[in-house]
């Protein structure tokens, strides 16, 4: 992992980002042993179709995430709503991720899915967390009244 990459995921103390830069991490981690097909990899010929796809989707959680959170705390009715779409953005992107690692393990028979065991409990983890994060954000009460 690039020194730049490292400093951009290391641990923020908000759970919903973390797990999500663990997920990550975990996918980079298992997508990295593309080419070598004894480690149970994606084989190179699936790269393109099944292991840029998944990464991509990663980073599109990630920037979902980022962009509700810079949204804090949400004063109108117009940013709390974009900070809800862009919460709701990141739940997508996590289940379209979680598709596209069944789909792979589905179409590539050479793939040793237990591998991805601890992915798939972040995963997990962080959809709770996505979901209870979502929940709890309000529309102060002063901001309603006007």
């Amino acid at each position: 992992m690039s020194n730049i990459k490292a400093r951009l995921m290391k641990p923020t103390g908000q759970d919903f980002l973390d797990v999500a830069y663990d997920i990550d991490r975990e996918i980079w981690n298992f997508l990295k042993h593309t080419f070598k097909k004894a480690t149970g990899g994606i084989p190179a010929r699936y790269w393109q179709t099944h292991a840029v796809p998944i990464h991509q989707e990663c980073w599109e959680m990630i920037g979902a995430i980022k962009k509700a959170n810079s949204i804090y705390p949400p004063y109108t009715e117009a940013t709390y709503t974009k900070r809800r779409e862009h919460q709701q953005s990141a739940i997508g992107h996590l289940q379209t991720l979680y598709e596209y690692l069944k789909l792979t393990l589905n179409e590539i028979e050479s793939i040793d899915a237990n591998k991805l065991n601890n992915a798939f409990d972040l995963m997990e983890k962080e959809d709770k967390i996505l979901r209870g994060w979502k929940a709890s954000t309000v529309l102060p009460k002063k901001a309603k009244q006007d």
